[in-house]
């Protein structure tokens, strides 16, 4: 009997028990609501606490993460103020044609820097299974004097336009009379990447690259009709042929950016 009885109570503080925790249960979201209640009353008095003691109330990587934040919003607005005042516009095009000219500052360096032996070479190594086809489809690596110069001028990174021959003749004298570029009076100026064009007759204009001069004769790298090839020539320094030869300058390597830049 008292075993009986022993059970029955067991049972009872069994089930008693699980009827606790569904009431439990029952007011758990209630106690949420309370809790985000008093933690919007509560907000305004920890926010003013942490305005007059800030350090007692924020770690060290907290404040750090503050500091680092206020300095890139002011680094931001300067450089933005600075920008308008330049005229640039930081966020735009011309923002990026203007890191596009530093850029091709850097390429044209390297192109002028470089020996006439690696200028040789690269037309070597860039042409040596080329063939001369007039107006030629670089796909199948074909090429003419003028698509050749404008190809090999654009391996070392430049900006430079593809123009027949005339055409490219009068911006070298536009850019000429703005006095940045020099078309070369004697041979003893003629240097390693110099441009030269020479009338062959016909109408039959052609240009190619400088790689340098010996004994009054200016030796020159191309893509020529005569050998369907590349071809490594030369032509004596006042030679009725010989139409122009031009400095390389950052203006013709530049192309068309600055008018780009100007219109922007």
């Amino acid at each position: 009997m008292m075993a009986e009885t022993l059970k029955k109570n067991d049972e009872y503080e069994t089930t008693y028990a699980e009827e606790q925790k569904v009431l439990i249960n029952a007011f758990k979201p209630k106690q949420a609501k309370g809790n985000f209640k008093e933690f919007v009353m509560h907000s305004p008095a920890k926010f003013w606490k942490i305005i007059h003691y800030p350090i007692k109330n924020i770690n060290w990587i907290s404040l750090v993460a503050i500091v680092i934040t206020i300095a890139s919003i002011s680094a931001t607005i300067s450089l933005w103020k600075y920008s308008n005042n330049l005229g640039y516009d930081i966020s735009g095009d011309k923002f990026n044609t203007i890191n596009r000219i530093a850029d091709l500052k850097k390429s044209y360096d390297k192109f002028i820097q470089s020996s006439p032996e690696e200028k040789l070479m690269r037309w070597i190594w860039m042409f040596k299974d080329w063939s001369y086809v007039l107006n030629g489809d670089p796909k199948l690596k074909q090429a003419d004097c003028v698509g050749s110069i404008f190809l090999y001028c654009r391996g070392w990174g430049s900006n430079m336009e593809l123009e027949n021959i005339p055409t490219f003749t009068k911006r070298i004298q536009n850019i000429a009379e703005r006095d940045e570029l020099k078309i070369r009076k004697s041979i003893n100026e003629v240097v390693s990447g110099d441009i030269i064009t020479l009338d062959l007759g016909g109408g039959n204009q052609h240009i190619a690259m400088v790689y340098d001069t010996c004994n009054g004769l200016v030796r020159y790298y191309d893509m020529n009709v005569y050998t369907k090839k590349w071809g490594f020539e030369k032509v004596a320094w006042g030679d009725p042929s010989l139409s122009m030869i031009a400095q390389h300058s950052f203006s013709i390597w530049l192309g068309n950016l600055m008018q780009d830049l100007n219109k922007k």
